[in-house]
């Protein structure tokens, strides 16, 4: 075993021996003078052609552009809080087997969004008669 001091650490390594190198990878036979243009290893381009002439020819070829077309705006995506809060402001409220056909959810997670969504909107809801009301509306 050989002691290796470095400036930060002291390290233990063991005698083995290194591994071969890698070998450098092939290079593609191109003409003499020649340029690689683009990300892509293996395109050549002749030595009388520049990079700015190159972009003027991929400009004009039909049917390609450079920007996609542009999407059509999706529609805001209404929040299940602004689903529940017109429920829960009826005058006879809303109970829980309501918010759970309506929601597909379980009764923990129903009473979950009547607290949170009163919570954010500064209000209380009282349970009467196993309906859930906004106090304060």
């Amino acid at each position: 075993m050989r002691l290796v001091i470095d400036n930060t650490k002291t390290t233990k390594r063991s005698a083995k021996a290194k591994p071969a190198p890698k070998p450098a990878a092939k290079r593609a036979l191109r003409p003499s003078g020649a340029k690689t243009v683009g990300p892509k290893a293996g395109r050549v381009a002749h030595s009388d052609a520049t990079i700015a002439d190159l972009r003027d020819v991929a400009a004009v070829k039909p049917g390609r552009s450079r920007k996609p077309a542009p999407r059509a705006a999706k529609p805001p995506k209404v929040r299940w809080g602004d689903r529940l809060w017109p429920m829960l402001t009826r005058p006879e409220g809303v109970s829980i087997a309501e918010i759970m056909e309506a929601f597909k959810i379980l009764p923990h997670t129903s009473r979950a969004y009547i607290s949170v969504e009163t919570r954010k909107r500064g209000k209380k809801a009282v349970l009467r008669d196993g309906r859930y009301r906004v106090v304060g509306e």
